[in-house]
């Protein structure tokens, strides 16, 4: 017999799992998914994979409100919480770069890259431009890995490295290099 499951079923099933990890995988992986994906997944129709997407939708749009009032960068935490209504359940990877003050207050946000799925790449000198440009003293550059991963490539290293050298020459100071997974983050050292 072909079941077809209803919107409300679907999200009970995700809520009444008791093991929190599954419940934020699922809700992660829900947060990437097309309406034919979900439909494909869920076996459910169109009407319900659109209002389930809707609803996707939404909560990463309320979302932005909730966690962009993060006005000060003095812990790794506070610039993760700032970026996750940007890159959370995306399926590609993109660089961000957050430009700050002297007293680390932020002062503006900007997608330097929009890649693929492996890799994304870069310009130090439009990084480097649009610090000199808003007057920003600091400076921390975050990416995504849409596989989860915390474990910063080889390409990660020196596109940390390279940033810093640059930021170094122009007296500003690079003090994060974020990689941000829906799950958590982890920190690229900087080179002094």
């Amino acid at each position: 017999m072909f079941l077809m499951k209803t919107t409300k079923e679907i999200l009970k099933n995700i809520i009444d799992e008791e093991d929190y990890s599954k419940i934020e995988a699922s809700a992660n992986s829900l947060l990437k998914m097309t309406v034919e994906e979900l439909q494909a997944n869920y076996n459910i129709k169109n009407d319900s994979a659109l209002k389930i997407y809707s609803y996707i939708e939404f909560y990463k749009e309320f979302s932005k409100t909730l966690l962009t009032e993060v006005n000060q960068i003095n812990e790794p935490i506070k610039l993760y919480n700032l970026m996750k209504p940007h890159l959370m359940g995306l399926d590609h990877e993109e660089i961000w770069v957050v430009y700050l003050s002297n007293s680390l207050d932020v002062i503006k946000k900007i997608k330097i890259s929009m890649g693929g799925i492996g890799r994304s790449t870069y310009d130090v000198r439009l990084i480097i431009k649009h610090g000199i440009l808003c007057n920003s003293t600091s400076i921390a550059i975050i990416h995504n890995h849409p596989g989860g991963s915390l474990i910063a490539s080889e390409a990660d290293i020196q596109m940390t490295k390279e940033v810093a050298a640059a930021c170094k020459l122009m007296q500003m100071q690079l003090i994060d290099s974020m990689i941000f997974t829906d799950t958590g983050y982890s920190q690229i050292p900087i080179p002094v």
